[in-house]
């Protein structure tokens, strides 16, 4: 069924300049619309928990695609700030990390870029409002953490964007009240908690 639907939604970005202007609005929303859906055949999930390298690769592709044509969609300043649109930008920034934490991927700047990217849309459309600040806060410490990860085997940390210690400094969210299932309860927008990146998270913040 997933490979089926992952098969149509292909054909038809195929066929995606045939109907809109590449350099139009619409493109970009449909683009958006289109790598929303790929994420949501391909990311993990409680049925699907341990993803193919492929996949996982096809994830980190698809959503930096999102990612930065919501920063283009941003720049020509078209209103995107809805719950709707912040929930999708924490859930493809998550996706973004956890591809490129899964890969082992060794382009360190390029997950850096992206991964602001998303902190500058979540900052953005959050708007100050507190109830979303702490999720982009929460976010800013996930890419800590990663980036942390990331340049383990070099000896080097950057810190980024959360302005901590790296990951064994202090945090002035307490993490063990922020996991990634109350993270989408208290934005009340329908959507479950994915148990695969559920795991990845807790385990970074609270290994055993």
């Amino acid at each position: 069924m997933a490979e089926n639907l992952s098969q149509s939604l292909q054909r038809w970005h195929l066929e995606l300049c045939d109907y809109v202007l590449p350099d139009s609005n619409e493109y970009l929303e449909l683009q958006i619309e289109y790598g929303l859906a790929c994420l949501l055949l391909k990311r993990p999930s409680p049925t699907f928990p341990n993803l193919s390298f492929v996949a996982i690769e096809s994830c980190a592709d698809v959503s930096r695609m999102v990612l930065e044509s919501w920063a283009e969609f941003e720049a020509r300043n078209e209103r995107i700030k809805t719950w709707l649109t912040f929930h999708d930008m924490l859930l493809t920034g998550m996706t973004w990390l956890y591809s490129r934490w899964r890969s082992q991927a060794d382009d360190h700047s390029t997950t850096e870029h992206v991964a602001q990217i998303c902190s500058r849309l979540l900052t953005s459309v959050s708007q100050g409002e507190q109830r979303l600040v702490k999720h982009v806060h929460f976010f800013n410490q996930l890419i800590d953490v990663v980036l942390a990860h990331c340049y383990q085997n070099e000896r080097i940390y950057r810190p980024g964007l959360a302005g901590g210690d790296g990951p064994e400094g202090e945090h002035d969210l307490n993490l063990a009240d922020l996991n990634f299932d109350q993270i989408f309860t208290e934005m009340d927008i329908g959507s479950q908690v994915d148990i695969a990146i559920d795991a990845w998270s807790s385990s970074l913040f609270f290994p055993e």
